[in-house]
């Protein structure tokens, strides 16, 4: 990766399987470093949150961070995004004396749209996000701000998955009530769908997402990852591990 310049990683070859091919774009300061995929970008947001009305000046400042990834479809648009920023903390990054201020990797602004959800698009992006803490060596852990149980579930689903693989040694989560967390309020047209998973959905039962309440969740990864890195690195880029 490089500066100013998307690299697709070999996207084909990787996700063989997938509709969808991936690039990421590093140091990401505005939308427009993005290039022809900035308006897809909006479009993306508005299908994949159920707002039509999204003030796209709120959504496309939120389209910036050290690694940009995006998921596009075969007529080359913008179906999926995430951002991610390294070397930073939930108390930084939030402004909240009671968050952590360990320095870690930051899982920030996400969105598939609805043509693209339930096909595995939002899991590689966040494929691509670990291979991010391999390649900045941040092994420790990352964390993210959500109102959604899904997320929470998908990112533990796979985080057990390398576990039970022997790829990571061992993982913890720690979930913090952030209230007010949204000035918006919901940031969805509806209320996210419910997790499979009754002890996450319980704790979502108890936020207040109409009044932004949200959940800040640090994921800690065992300090003994670390041996694995480079081979959990091989096993990702050739995309030997396997999603459900």
């Amino acid at each position: 990766m490089t500066n100013g310049k998307s690299v697709e990683n070999d996207a084909r070859e990787r996700f063989s399987h997938s509709p969808y091919r991936f690039m990421t774009f590093k140091n990401v300061r505005s939308a427009k470093d993005l290039g022809p995929y900035a308006e897809d970008i909006y479009s993306c947001v508005k299908s994949a949150f159920g707002q039509p009305n999204f003030d796209r000046n709120d959504a496309m400042n939120h389209v910036k961070g050290d690694y940009v990834s995006l998921a596009l479809n075969d007529r080359n648009q913008v179906v999926g995004f995430s951002t991610t920023d390294r070397n930073t903390s939930p108390r930084y990054t939030f402004d909240r004396s009671n968050l952590p201020d360990k320095p870690r990797v930051y899982f920030a602004g996400a969105a598939v749209a609805k043509e693209a959800q339930g096909q595995g698009v939002y899991e590689r992006l966040n494929k691509e996000r670990i291979n991010i803490l391999m390649d900045e060596h941040q092994l420790g852990g990352f964390f993210t701000r959500t109102q959604n149980p899904l997320v929470e579930t998908g990112l533990t689903h796979m985080l057990g998955d390398l576990k039970r693989q022997g790829r990571i040694s061992d993982f913890s989560l720690e979930r913090i009530k952030m209230p007010k967390a949204y000035s918006a309020g919901m940031l969805t047209g509806e209320k996210p769908p419910k997790s499979k998973d009754p002890s996450i959905q319980e704790a979502y039962d108890n936020l207040k997402i109409e009044e932004g309440d949200a959940y800040i969740l640090v994921y800690k990864l065992e300090d003994s990852a670390y041996e694995n890195a480079s081979r959990v690195r091989r096993i990702l880029s050739n995309d030997i591990y396997c999603s459900r």
